[in-house]
């Protein structure tokens, strides 16, 4: 199998088990709450191969410049981060409610490409 094929089977594992978790969960008033904690959890396998597969493979196979960019694109968005959850943690002190998770992860993939492109701008 092609390293692609496998990041989209990782995909689809991890698209069809998040739809199975949320029905479940919807339907929560028959299944007991640990075997419901499980099934919630059960998405982090195929993400757990998702981040290796992106970590070994991918980042092995790109070149000096391709993995520069990738460097710069992650320190936008590690570094972005931080700011926004820190700036939610302080307006937490004025009553503003937090961050969503999802919102936050949502954030992170937006900085992470807008790095991407920064980056790629400068080494053209």
């Amino acid at each position: 199998m092609k390293p692609k094929q496998k990041l989209l089977l990782a995909f689809l594992a991890y698209a069809v088990l998040v739809v199975l978790a949320v029905s479940l969960a919807r339907s929560s008033m028959y299944i007991s709450k640990p075997v419901l904690l499980v099934l919630a959890l059960l998405p982090l396998i195929p993400g757990i191969f998702i981040v290796i597969f992106v970590a070994r493979d991918q980042m092995m196979a790109m070149d000096e410049l391709e993995r520069t960019i990738q460097l710069e694109a992650l320190s936008l968005a590690f570094g972005g981060m931080f700011l926004v959850l820190l700036a939610s943690s302080l307006l937490g002190i004025a009553g503003v409610p937090p961050i969503d998770l999802g919102t936050a992860l949502i954030s992170m993939g937006v900085l992470w490409g807008a790095g991407q492109l920064l980056a790629r701008r400068r080494y053209q």
